[in-house]
């Protein structure tokens, strides 16, 4: 570089003097020999490991930090859930029950209404169905009597007839 400064000083003023020139070749030496392969990463590769190690090390504080919130927030439902269950009151939901409603609640709601008439006429069936049954082991009971008497008014019957 020096040679084709000193040779074309015509065309071009020089830059650097030499000295000047061998300084910055020194310093930048110095430089890289300073740097380690660790603390300034020099390929696309040890970038991206670097920045996943450091969002590792970020995600896994999140992850402690999530971790801990929940041991806390199940630690409170747990208190609350005994208060509750010591005061004598009907139990809590547990908490999938008390995610909020979706967007289709409308929908659900027109179909937990039609499922609960549903219900309340599969009870009523049932309750006629119990009084069906009732009825026919009352029916069949005086049948069995009606029979009993029959039997036995049939041979006095018969020795009546036989008597004549």
């Amino acid at each position: 570089f020096s040679e084709f400064l000193s040779k074309n000083s015509l065309v071009y003023p020089p830059l650097f003097s030499s000295d000047d020139e061998h300084l910055l070749i020194q310093h930048y030496c110095q430089s890289l020999n300073q740097e380690s392969p660790l603390s300034q990463p020099r390929s696309p590769a040890q970038i991206l490991i670097s920045l996943e190690s450091e969002e590792r090390g970020e995600l896994e504080r999140i992850l402690a930090d999530l971790e801990e919130e929940n041991r806390n927030l199940q630690a409170e439902y747990d208190r609350l859930k005994q208060q509750h269950d010591h005061k004598g009151l009907s139990p809590l939901p547990s908490p999938p029950e008390m995610m909020p409603v979706s967007p289709q609640s409308p929908r659900d709601a027109e179909l937990i209404a039609e499922a609960k008439l549903l219900r309340q006429h599969k009870g009523r069936l049932e309750a006629r169905m119990q009084i069906l049954e009732d009825h026919n082991k009352q029916l069949e009971s005086q049948l069995h009597r009606l029979r009993q008497l029959l039997e036995q008014a049939s041979p006095q019957a018969f020795s009546e007839i036989s008597v004549e």
